[in-house]
């Protein structure tokens, strides 16, 4: 995730991402701000591309007029649709003679933004302009007057070849074949994923039984995945249905971020990749808090990153992707998943 305190790496990854050509245009992209102080970092949601000028040469305009009402509605629009935290704005003019970049009309337009965006509680964090998108180019901060240059993001400062940034890392890539599967299973079953607690957890003697034996049989698949075993599509069907109890999702919990961890890395990971979006949630947070106690971040990132692109403001795994980027310790969240081993000796099983 990108810092805002490093608005180079920010605005070639905005770039980076987004359609092109990238001339004459401005872009809009909602913020979610999971960090904290000195490093805020922030997750960037779906963009939108908008013509920086109008473009109505058949009405004599010359196409040298900011679309001003254009961006405005595009920017309110997203406010109505979406309600981010934030925005961030970078914009890609060339200059003219007489028409230098940046200009007062860029400053006036980033002005009028700002209250706009205002009025429906979104803050702009900041607006950047440029006169290209390739390396080298120097970018203008239109809010602090902050200046820098793209850096080439193919290369390393050693001169090497950088590895380039994959969205999604391979161990976690989409099986589609096997998704499709998992997908007709739930199906039959009737079922939605889901994250929302519906009901209260049922205590009777019949529901802490079937309880007692779904926990057994997670159990058993997290062991046979550790042991090298693919799981079949209806049993990684029924793994995904059994964490939609929260009861057991709280003994798993605890199971993944105890002694026992590393071997949950592979059922959760296999979990997460066969299950279908935006079903994935609950999953990617397993495997985020267990890669994380296993001291890989960077799949704990890539694991929440996960979660968040299928339900952008659930809370815990907000939360979740506020405490990596914090670098809390993996004691920390070890501590705070311990009430689970009381849940699952209540349902007479030693997670131990």
């Amino acid at each position: 995730m990108p810092s805002i305190e490093n608005p180079g790496a920010l605005i070639t990854a905005i770039l980076s991402a987004a359609p092109q050509p990238l001339k004459r245009c401005l872009l809009l992209v909602p913020m979610q701000v999971l960090g904290c102080w000195p490093d805020t970092y922030i997750r960037p949601g779906t963009g939108a591309r908008e013509d920086l000028y109008l473009t109505g040469d058949d009405l004599g305009l010359g196409g040298d007029y900011l679309a001003t009402v254009a961006i405005l509605n595009r920017a309110l629009r997203m406010c109505q649709h979406h309600a981010p935290e934030a925005v961030v704005v970078v914009i890609v003019d060339d200059p003219r003679p007489g028409r230098p970049v940046p200009r007062p009309t860029h400053h006036e337009l980033i002005t009028v933004l700002r209250h706009r965006l205002a009025e429906h509680n979104t803050h702009l964090l900041d607006a950047w302009i440029l006169t290209g998108a390739e390396p080298g180019s120097r970018w203008t901060s239109l809010v602090d007057e902050d200046t820098g240059v793209l850096a080439d993001h193919t290369t390393t400062e050693s001169g090497e070849p950088a590895r380039q940034i994959e969205s999604v890392p391979a161990v976690l890539e989409t099986d589609p074949a096997l998704t499709e599967q998992v997908a007709q299973c739930l199906r039959e079953r009737g079922v939605v994923l889901t994250t929302e607690a519906t009901y209260l957890p049922d205590h009777s003697e019949a529901a802490v039984a079937a309880r007692r034996d779904r926990l057994r049989y997670a159990l058993t698949q997290i062991h046979a995945a550790d042991s090298g075993t693919t799981l079949s599509a209806a049993a990684l069907a029924e793994m995904a249905i059994t964490l939609e109890d929260i009861e057991i999702r709280d003994c798993l919990y605890a199971l993944s971020t105890g002694p026992c961890r590393g071997a949950c890395l592979a059922a959760w990971t296999q979990l997460v990749r066969a299950l279908p979006a935006p079903g994935r949630t609950q999953a990617a947070m397993m495997l985020a808090v267990t890669a994380y106690t296993c001291d890989d971040a960077a799949l704990a990132t890539a694991a929440i990153a996960i979660a968040l692109s299928d339900e952008p403001g659930q809370q815990t795994a907000l939360a979740l992707a506020a405490a990596f980027a914090c670098s809390v310790t993996p004691d920390l969240i070890r501590a705070s998943m311990r009430g689970g081993y009381t849940v699952a000796a209540e349902l007479g099983i030693d997670l131990d």
